[in-house]
């Protein structure tokens, strides 16, 4: 049980020291302003790769990024109903369906 005690206490100093020393990575200060971290209605990739959400006490603001997740499931969804609605059109037309990219005959 000692060596337990011994061991956490090591661990406490070296933290300590690593801390003085500025060698552990800087913890992000909570920003004050917001600034915009949403989606466009109908969201591209780029749009995707460029969001960015403020940090706050414990992370990210939950609404910011319930907002992005809301925004990501309904173009999720709009696209898979297209694609039913295609391959439904072409069942109907007596096509096989190829999903894009995936046009040649095999």
């Amino acid at each position: 049980m000692a060596w337990l005690f011994a061991l956490l206490a090591f661990g406490i100093v070296v933290a300590l020291g690593l801390v003085l020393a500025g060698r552990l990575p800087a913890v992000p200060q909570p920003t004050v302003q917001r600034y915009l971290a949403w989606l466009p209605e109908r969201p591209s990739p780029a749009d995707v790769d460029q969001l960015r959400f403020p940090v706050a006490v414990r992370g990210y603001r939950m609404d910011d990024v319930d907002a992005a997740l809301a925004t990501l499931r309904n173009r999720i969804a709009e696209l898979e109903a297209d694609s039913v609605a295609a391959a439904a059109r072409e069942a109907s037309a007596g096509l096989p369906f190829a999903p894009r990219g995936d046009e040649s005959p095999s």
